[in-house]
């Protein structure tokens, strides 16, 4: 018997049997192209078995972490493993869905298992290091016996007992920082482009991001912000014309200009919908097909 089974060895995976093992913990791992698990124990890694199946690597540890694809594809995984899940503790660390999350969960409690659901946030390099976020729900037992390892991979925040609170915490987390990292790395294009000096824009953008996620946050908790014309400060009419603009200059500075021209289809929709003197703070009940909008009730006298 080992301690812990790993299924997936990409370059997450792979950073988390490292971590683990160099603290002297046994390891079972699996990966669907088994040269990449091979390669772990090629490397030096002591104390790691490469399992030849899913479920000879389930058997092996009374608790298991996922870290392949997505959710689903875990659950696909886990299918016809019913009768090895009883008893056993099953971690998955994978980007997916709330729903598939409790899909997952229920697959595995129904068979007599426990259930982590989880999510990494941070790049492998950061495994071991308190800069590495892992965010769980889900079975509190099954949390509070698998806490003291988990710590040992990066700090934890705990969601709580619904299975898809972490993959929700996950997506809220990637949701603005994906388009803010294409942002970013276009101003900088743009900066080179037009010789702004980069030192001048990273000290101003630095000092700007921080204010505007406090000043945003604070406008999306306050439920009338959008509507209440004592409070409207940018209108879903102005950012229409805004992301207009950005669009067409990225044609013209070389950069892709999809972001924002989906941005305008948003923001043109919201005015067909009846929005157009909302604050733009109503984004998130803004859609591209404004009969769906129109449905919620809004209107420009709400």
């Amino acid at each position: 018997m080992s301690e812990i089974s790993i299924i997936g060895c990409g370059l997450m995976g792979a950073a988390l049997v490292r971590t683990l093992a160099k603290g002297g913990t046994t390891l079972t791992i699996w990966n669907r192209t088994r040269q990449k698990a091979e390669a772990i124990v090629q490397s030096g890694v002591t104390g790691v078995t490469v399992a030849d199946s899913v479920g000879v690597a389930l058997e092996a540890s009374p608790w298991t972490i996922f870290n392949i694809a997505n959710c689903a594809d875990c659950l696909t995984l886990l299918e016809h493993e019913q009768s090895r899940l009883r008893g056993k503790i099953i971690i998955e660390l994978t980007t997916g869905t709330p729903n598939e999350a409790r899909r997952l969960g229920a697959h595995i409690t129904t068979a007599g298992g426990r259930y982590l659901d989880g999510a990494i946030i941070g790049y492998p390099n950061l495994v071991g290091t308190p800069q590495l976020q892992i965010l769980c729900s889900g079975d509190p037992t099954a949390f509070a016996t698998c806490r003291a390892m988990l710590e040992r991979l990066g700090g934890i925040l705990f969601l709580g007992e619904n299975p898809g609170a972490a993959s929700a915490f996950d997506l809220s987390c990637i949701i603005p920082v994906a388009p803010l990292v294409v942002g970013l790395l276009q101003a900088v294009k743009i900066c080179r482009n037009e010789g702004v000096p980069l030192d001048q824009y990273e000290a101003f953008i630095k000092k700007t991001i921080p204010l505007m996620v406090t000043d945003i946050l604070d406008k999306a908790r306050q439920e009338d912000f959008a509507t209440n014309p004592d409070k409207i400060e940018s209108s879903v009419s102005v950012m229409v014309a805004i992301s207009r603009l950005i669009a067409n200059y990225s044609r013209d500075a070389d950069l892709d200009p999809g972001m924002f021209d989906a941005l305008t289809r948003l923001f043109e929709a919201g005015v067909a919908s009846g929005r157009g003197e909302h604050d733009w703070v109503c984004a998130a009940d803004l859609h591209t097909d404004h009969r769906l909008a129109s449905s919620s009730g809004h209107s420009e006298n709400s």
